[in-house]
């Protein structure tokens, strides 16, 4: 599990867009995809903490993912590659079967 922090802005529009947000990332149960499991609300500090799926290497495009892979350079092995697409491919299938929608991916995920 982690522990993520995050502010937020105040005002109606922002608080349903956030509500939206995480009632999307609390649907989402796929070994491929990280998954919200509770939210914190600290009103007085303005902080919410999601406590998540860890993620013990980071990003793909992390430099402690690709120090794990072995890359000397800012690239993937392209054994890699593949097995990553493909996992990526089944968690936006899994988002599309469950009618789960997102405005966007960031490349980073």
């Amino acid at each position: 599990m982690a522990l993520k922090t995050g502010t937020f802005k105040t005002g109606k529009e922002n608080l349903d867009i956030l509500q939206k947000e995480v009632a999307i990332m609390k649907k989402i149960c796929h070994e491929n995809l990280v998954r919200l499991y509770e939210i914190i609300d600290d009103d007085e500090g303005g902080k919410i903490y999601f406590i998540m799926d860890y993620m013990d290497l980071g990003s793909l495009g992390g430099s402690r993912h690709l120090s794990f892979l072995g890359c000397k350079e800012p690239c993937l092995p392209v054994e890699n590659i593949w097995n990553y697409f493909r996992q990526s491919v089944s968690g936006l299938d899994y988002c599309k079967l469950k009618k789960l929608l997102f405005l966007s991916i960031p490349s980073t995920r």
